[in-house]
């Protein structure tokens, strides 16, 4: 699926004010980004969720592979009573 979004402007809009091109750019993204579906979000940027109180993370502590910092992490959002959501993008 492609995605695409555009804004067209009057070049008086860059004169004399804050809105650059970088700022037209990340608006354009930021809608592309808001429009575009889940699942093709999820093939664009690495999304993730800890729950600390989903069965998976309980089950977890009792996984020998988990590694002591995700023990950690999971423990410290259970006591902060917290979800953590993460975006990552690798570029080359």
């Amino acid at each position: 699926m492609k995605n695409r979004c555009e804004v067209k402007v009057r070049p008086e809009l860059l004169e004399n004010t804050h809105i650059t091109d970088e700022y037209l750019f990340r608006e354009i993204a930021r809608k592309m980004v808001t429009d575009m579906p889940i699942k093709e979000l999820h093939k664009l940027i690495k999304l993730r969720k800890i729950n600390p109180f989903s069965n998976e993370s309980v089950e977890a502590f009792y996984n020998d592979n988990l590694s002591d910092l995700k023990i950690q992490k999971i423990n410290q959002l259970r006591m902060e009573g917290l979800l953590l959501f993460t975006a990552k993008v690798d570029l080359p």
